[in-house]
């Protein structure tokens, strides 16, 4: 199931690696975050704390009509030097925000100020 967000919102999300256990281990590198589109949304991701890694897809524009987005984080799981790879995503969908599609119109009145005075006619 996808996740929807809108034009005025961003997701965060936290990525970790478990074991078959269950319990959490360390990535080897920073893992790479991708979006699927990225005139829709952009993803970026940062050390977290005890092994995670925090992440923020932020919306761009709506997604078009009937599509969804992904959002891909992959990592190597093997801390020596072979690679074991792990992905993990995050399907979602930007809807236009309504307090963005919303118009509303602001008139602010000035300063009452004197009209310009005309010379006098010509004789």
């Amino acid at each position: 199931m996808a996740t929807s967000f809108t034009t005025e919102q961003e997701l965060p999300f936290l990525f970790e690696v478990l074991d078959g256990r269950g319990r959490r281990v360390p990535t080897d590198g920073v893992p790479v975050a991708a979006s699927s589109d990225e005139t829709v949304a952009t993803v970026s991701i940062e050390a977290g704390t005890d092994d995670t890694w925090n992440g923020l897809v932020t919306s761009v524009t709506e997604s078009p009509a009937g599509t969804t987005q992904r959002v891909t984080v992959t990592a190597d799981a093997d801390l020596g030097t072979g690679v074991q790879e792990v992905v993990g995503y995050i399907d979602f969908t930007v809807t236009l925000d309504p307090r963005t599609s919303q118009r509303v119109v602001s008139i602010n009145a000035g300063t009452p100020t004197d009209k310009p005075v005309a010379p006098p006619a010509a004789a």
